[in-house]
């Protein structure tokens, strides 16, 4: 049996973090749009009141209405009531109740924004986010670190809403929403380019986006058990996309956090591409090293959606795998997870893997920003 340490137990001091939560989503899933009215002027308000896509939110206007999570059904960590947009009830529920250090927070508003079809309505949504993050999150709570949503659809005022928001000490990383652009399209390499001046990782998250017409290329879910398992996909590809283009052999220092997508696929993922690369290496001579490196070197990976394997020792080998010893980080998911599944992650990660896992790896990703 693989010694486990419970949630709340300390492990060894790293400047004092013992649990970062890499992964926490705020804002009213079913009024964000009425949560963000304050940072829009009154046209603005107008305009987008009168959006099909913002009023009805990522679920209208773009594609099909999505299953609904057997969690919300069940009232778990229900995230359209009061706590969803309160700095202070969320601290209670997540950080006291879980001994947790740091938490990095991304507005609901932006989580499916590369779907959306027109760039100024990105741009509006995404700006009010960032402000709202920083006025009723950042300040509220020193435990409190967020990131910069950008709008993929207009890349030049991407790069000049990093430079606003990187002002901020508690900004630690830049949220790139998903599109029906791969990663790796060149268009991008502009915001990869600021994220390394800045000195922050890029996150990517898995969503909704891939059911929509604007999202990255996927079939769109049955129901809510395949709409789970294939929201981590459109994240996987998207990495390979990174290395088959050469972004990450042209941002060497680039940073790329892969949340809510699982890690079991990591291992896997690396050794394919290898033996592709080894086959081809002539279709892509802008990839100079082995994949594997490259991914190993610039990408991390979250605990959600956690995996319950059959027994310990497969569960070993697939952190083994994913070399979970650097790419590995706690990501609760709050409130998407109920409290028993994000838990069980720092409950069963063997002793080996705590201290990277619960704090050390995170702090590689985001640096100082987190103390």
């Amino acid at each position: 049996m693989i010694r486990a340490i419970q949630a709340g137990q300390p492990t060894d001091d790293l400047d004092g973090l013992g649990l970062i939560d890499c992964d926490v989503h705020v804002g009213r899933e079913d009024k964000w749009l009425e949560d963000l009215m304050p940072y829009w002027s009154r046209s603005e308000r107008a305009i987008l009141t009168g959006s099909t896509t913002a009023a009805q939110g990522v679920q209208g206007g773009t594609g099909r209405k999505l299953p609904r999570s057997p969690y919300y059904a069940a009232g778990a960590n229900n995230s359209t009531g009061p706590g969803a947009d309160d700095a202070a009830e969320f601290a209670v529920d997540l950080l006291d109740r879980n001994g947790i250090d740091r938490a990095i927070v991304l507005s609901r508003a932006g989580l499916s924004l590369g779907v959306y079809p027109q760039a100024w309505e990105a741009v509006l949504i995404a700006r009010a986010a960032n402000n709202w993050i920083t006025d009723r999150w950042l300040g509220r709570d020193h435990r409190w670190r967020g990131l910069i949503t950008v709008a993929p659809q207009s890349v030049e005022w991407s790069i000049k809403e990093i430079e606003r928001c990187a002002k901020s000490p508690n900004m630690v990383g830049i949220y790139l929403p998903l599109t029906s652009d791969p990663m790796g399209a060149e268009r991008l390499f502009p915001i990869f380019a600021a994220a390394v001046a800045s000195e922050f990782p890029v996150v990517i998250h898995s969503s909704a986006a891939h059911t929509y017409a604007n999202g990255p290329r996927l079939m769109t879910a049955i129901n809510w058990l395949d709409y789970r398992y294939s929201g981590g996909m459109p994240v996987q590809l998207n990495i390979a996309t990174m290395v088959t283009s050469g972004a990450f052999e042209t941002f060497p220092d680039l940073k790329v956090l892969c949340a809510d997508a699982g890690f079991a696929w990591l291992g896997p993922t690396m050794w394919t591409l290898d033996d592709m690369w080894k086959a081809s290496r002539s279709s892509a001579p802008w990839v100079k090293r082995p994949p594997s490196d490259y991914i190993h070197k610039q990408c991390w990976v979250t605990t959600q959606p956690w995996i319950s394997a059959p027994n310990d020792e497969q569960l070993a080998h697939a952190l083994e795998m994913s070399r979970a010893d650097t790419t590995l980080v706690f990501g609760s998911d709050y409130p998407h997870s109920p409290h028993s599944e994000y838990l069980t992650a720092i409950q069963q990660i063997p002793v080996q893997y705590q201290r990277a896992v619960r704090a050390q790896n995170a702090l590689a990703l985001f640096g100082k920003r987190l103390m």
